[in-house]
């Protein structure tokens, strides 16, 4: 599209008639951060060997702290396993290993007795391989097969 008005590397849509840019469908969409930026960023976090911290990337790139960080949060998020195509448990043989635990924080001040916050999680895992967790609400054994069966672990 051309013209004053029209925003740079804007396309239209012939089906829909509705501008469009590259950046729609992407990580890069609903930011008004420069693409080249974006790919500055991503090499500087993808080429340290150790990681570098977000304040050194915003003092690297010249922008804000916050924003930094909303790209990085973005980036961590495509690198991550797909979460529904992601291998079932136990495939090709693999031993699993399972452990439920309780978790519950200390405590800021004195609370009455009885009165707890506390979390059931039970933990599974393949050896050499992924992690599941889950929060469930009782830690007897048919709260735990009933996670199970219903499949809420492989999610």
């Amino acid at each position: 599209m051309q013209g004053k008005s029209t925003r740079i590397g804007a396309y239209k849509c012939y089906q829909c008639r509705k501008p469009f840019t590259v950046k729609i469908g992407t990580i890069f969409e609903a930011s008004h951060i420069p693409l080249r930026v974006w790919l500055q960023a991503m090499f500087l976090m993808s080429s340290s060997k150790k990681g570098i911290s977000a304040n050194h990337r915003h003092r690297i790139l010249g922008i804000t702290l916050k924003s930094i960080c909303f790209m990085a949060d973005r980036v961590r998020e495509t690198m991550a396993p797909p979460v529904g195509g992601a291998e079932l448990l136990g495939a090709l043989g693999k031993i699993v290993e399972a452990d439920e635990t309780v978790l519950s924080s200390k405590p800021r001040f004195k609370r009455r007795r009885g009165v707890t916050q506390k979390m059931n999680m039970l933990s599974i895992v393949t050896r050499g391989g992924s992690v599941r967790s889950v929060h469930i609400p009782n830690l007897s054994r048919s709260g735990i097969e009933q996670i199970i069966q219903d499949g809420r672990i492989n999610r």
